[in-house]
């Protein structure tokens, strides 16, 4: 379920960013509010950062190893 969060928080930064440059540099604002790429932002790295924390093997090295 993390690496599916995680992508999900991507893809929101990602619409964010795009929502920004195309509100402030070319004038098609898709989303109609000016706070949009914000709330985008912040929803999407917590999204990321809980997508992360639950992936468990992440950072265990040579854990089969220890065994003997």
């Amino acid at each position: 379920m993390g690496p599916f969060f995680q992508g999900i928080g991507v893809l929101l930064i990602i619409l964010g960013v795009v929502d920004f440059i195309t509100g402030n540099f070319l004038g098609k604002d898709f989303t109609g509010v000016a706070w949009s790429p914000i709330a985008l932002g912040i929803v999407g790295s917590i999204l990321s950062w809980i997508g992360g924390k639950m992936n468990g093997d992440k950072g265990v090295v040579n854990d089969d190893l220890d065994q003997k």
